[in-house]
């Protein structure tokens, strides 16, 4: 199962392992450069960034010196996400236990992967859980679209991206639906049931 970004790892995962038999995206962030464009203010600004994190790296094997931002704050103009709802939220994304930190380095990695790529190439049976009102519904869209092999999608009404990360009822009918794709797809493979 990918939540969020991890979606487009995990498919790519699936691609390249017979390990994985069947995957489930939650909330898919699938992004390739047209979206990437859209999302990050245009290819200018998107090759900006690029720089940015070329320098991030120089620097990096020049000195050792990593170039650390503030993933999420409400006060810091210069955090990678300045008053974003949940990451700044110290009772939901801002736990003790996350590292709120990016490193500039990054960008160029990110903003040049194609999560939708992986679509062409994948054979295990898929399943989206998502929402028009949560994050980049077009990337998940454009990924089912691509895909041949079996694939089922849930959209489900008025959920936000946040609400499938701590909201009790999206939480429980994305994972409901995970578990009965993982019983039905994974059950052919083994006929006992999963628990």
């Amino acid at each position: 199962m990918g939540i969020c970004a991890s979606a487009g790892y995990m498919a790519d995962a699936a691609v390249q392992s017979d390990d994985l038999k069947s995957i489930a995206l939650v909330a898919p962030w699938l992004h390739d450069r047209k979206i990437v464009n859209e999302v990050y203010g245009g290819e200018e600004s998107v090759q900006s960034l690029i720089q940015t994190s070329r320098q991030a790296q120089a620097k990096y094997e020049t000195t050792g010196e990593l170039s650390l931002i503030p993933a999420a704050s409400k006060t810091n103009e210069n955090a990678l996400m300045y008053q974003a709802p949940y990451y700044t939220e110290e009772d939901r994304g801002l736990i003790p236990e996350y590292v709120n930190q990016f490193n500039l380095a990054s960008w160029e990695g990110w903003l040049t992967y194609d999560a939708i790529a992986s679509a062409d190439n994948l054979t295990k049976p898929v399943l989206i859980v998502h929402s028009e009102a949560a994050a980049i519904p077009q990337g998940a869209k454009e990924f089912y679209q691509r895909l041949s092999a079996e694939k089922n999608q849930l959209w489900l009404e008025n959920t936000t991206q946040f609400d499938f990360y701590d909201s009790p009822e999206t939480v429980t009918v994305a994972s409901d639906a995970v578990a009965a794709h993982f019983n039905q797809t994974l059950y052919r493979l083994n006929p006992e049931p999963l628990q």
